[in-house]
């Protein structure tokens, strides 16, 4: 979701550890991952030539798209009677304050792909 969303095309691995509160070795472990899936590359940085940042992949992003649906669905089916926005504005909630009582910064800042391009749907969802 990080690396969807973020505002860079790339991001170094030790901004995505503090975001998911995970270890170097975990973190390390948990790219190697996504790296052989294929959703994420790493590449060198240019402003440190021994660094490296985390690039998502096209195939990261249609998996992050395609998880991102099914959680909203399931969303659905606990929000039955609240539209989309409106539970993307309860999680959203939820997380900041998760996150305050955990005293790590809000990650609560991502957009769904639907946000990002609204398409009219016949529940009037976008």
């Amino acid at each position: 979701m990080l690396l969807a969303n973020h505002d860079s095309e790339c991001v170094s691995p030790t901004i995505i550890g503090e975001w998911i509160v995970q270890t170097s070795g975990g973190l390390t472990a948990t790219l190697r991952r996504l790296e052989r899936r294929g959703w994420i590359e790493r590449r060198p940085d240019p402003a440190d030539g021994r660094g490296r940042l985390v690039a998502l992949t096209a195939a990261g992003t249609v998996a992050h798209d395609t998880q991102f649906d099914d959680l909203l669905e399931r969303y659905d089916r606990v929000f039955a009677d609240v539209d989309s926005e409106s539970g993307l504005v309860a999680v959203r909630d939820l997380m900041r304050g998760f996150e305050k009582l955990q005293g790590v910064a809000s990650s609560a800042w991502w957009q769904h792909s639907a946000e990002r391009n609204p398409v009219p749907t016949a529940k009037g969802r976008t």
